[in-house]
């Protein structure tokens, strides 16, 4: 079978979208099927192949991916599809680049599906001024209806997905696929001993231990929440640190709350690290924390536990699905509870924690990108049957 999946920007970026098209399309090949990405890039001129991924050029944008493709290069994309000849079309984004795919869907009446995986867009529109959220707010609303109408098979790793939908009036019967990680980079051992020090030295630790959060800071309240959390649970004598991985909007009033809260030393905030240098930040780590309160599940969790590191979640999110408390991690409800948790986490010795890694990647076995490409494949059989019943019905 041949899939051509639509993402509005792809890796070296590193957010959840990026990487799950990343992790599917690997898993399709290992499957023994193709795998074309459609996408952009926000540094290139003119339009070009690489490896398996055709690119237009794309412009900043306040987007929840930092761009926009630009409609240069359309034809050249249009080109290299027509020679791929996709048995489907798979809409991984709902912007310009998800717009085109749903066009050429539509033109080349071809079945059609849609992964529903980030709805920040449509909810709270573009980055910027109240005039501008609102348009973009619309567009991207619109959007999301006329893909969902028009979709075969429709798809969800988030549990809170359908409630969504709802609430923007495009509701419709979602099938839930697994979230799952390239198993081949996130792993215990995947980065060496060079590469961790370097990692630990970026993440200002010094002899500490350190404790990750890794995520978009485009959302205050979530890492506000986490640097509460984190005053009130580490004294300032206690030898962990908080390290920060991401970049965002809220970065500036994020380290004016730290230093609201007198914990500037003991967080930094390491900006975006590259994808394929994920695996040596949790590696520099001794756990994973997370104070997200959303319906949303964040794959940095998953990529945590498969290189064998124990997340702390707060209770209530949709990311709490994917732990097995006491097993791969653990849940807490305040931050006295999040205190023990963490002294327990970060006090074992090496040959302690060297087993505890190995114990919780092994939870992450089964999450592998062959598992996605299997849940995918049945959600694209799914489309082809539903498209060719609606085919008939035309006739």
């Amino acid at each position: 079978m041949n899939i051509a999946i639509f993402c509005e920007s792809y890796l070296p970026q590193a957010n959840g979208t990026e990487t799950h098209v990343s992790t599917l399309a690997k898993g399709l090949r290992a499957l023994g099927h193709h795998a074309l990405v459609v996408s952009s890039d926000l540094e290139a001129e003119d339009a070009y192949e690489q490896e398996d991924a055709v690119f237009c050029p794309a412009r900043p944008s306040g987007s929840s991916y930092g761009q926009s493709a630009r409609r240069k290069g359309f034809s050249f994309l249009k080109k290299k599809l027509l020679a791929f000849q996709p048995d489907v079309v798979h809409l991984a984004s709902l912007g310009t680049m998800g717009s085109f795919g749903l066009s050429y869907a539509l033109q080349m009446d071809l079945p059609l599906a849609v992964t529903v995986l980030d709805l920040r867009n449509a909810l709270s529109g573009f980055s910027g001024s109240a005039p501008y959220r609102r348009l973009t707010r619309d567009y991207c609303r619109n959007l999301l209806k006329k893909a969902v109408s028009f979709a075969d098979a429709a798809a969800a790793v988030s549990p809170g997905a359908g409630k969504a939908l709802e609430s923007l009036g495009a509701a419709c019967q979602l099938t839930p696929v697994p979230l799952c990680v390239d198993l081949s980079l996130f792993r215990v051992g995947a980065a060496d001993g060079a590469q961790t020090e370097a990692m630990r030295k970026r993440l200002g630790l010094n002899g500490r231990t350190g404790v990750l959060a890794v995520g978009n800071l485009d959302h205050f309240e979530e890492f506000s929440l986490l640097l509460e959390h984190w005053a009130a649970a580490v004294p300032g004598e206690n030898s962990l640190h908080l390290a920060v991985a991401g970049n965002g909007s809220a970065l500036p009033a994020l380290r004016e709350k730290a230093a609201s809260l007198g914990i500037s030393r003991r967080v930094t905030f390491a900006g975006q690290i590259p994808h394929e240098e994920m695996p040596a930040c949790y590696a520099a780590c001794a756990a994973y924390v997370s104070a997200t309160q959303a319906e949303w599940v964040k794959a940095s969790v998953y990529e945590a536990t498969a290189c064998g590191l124990p997340a702390i979640l707060y209770q209530g999110s949709a990311s709490c699905s994917l732990i097995s408390n006491g097993v791969n991690g653990f849940l807490y409800r305040s931050p006295q509870e999040l205190a023990p948790l963490l002294e327990k986490l970060t006090g074992l010795d090496e040959k302690t924690q060297a087993k505890l890694r190995s114990l919780v990647e092994r939870t992450a076995l089964p999450f592998g990108p062959e598992a996605l490409g299997k849940a995918m494949l049945e959600c694209y059989q799914a489309a082809t049957e539903e498209h060719r019943r609606k085919s008939k019905e035309k006739e």
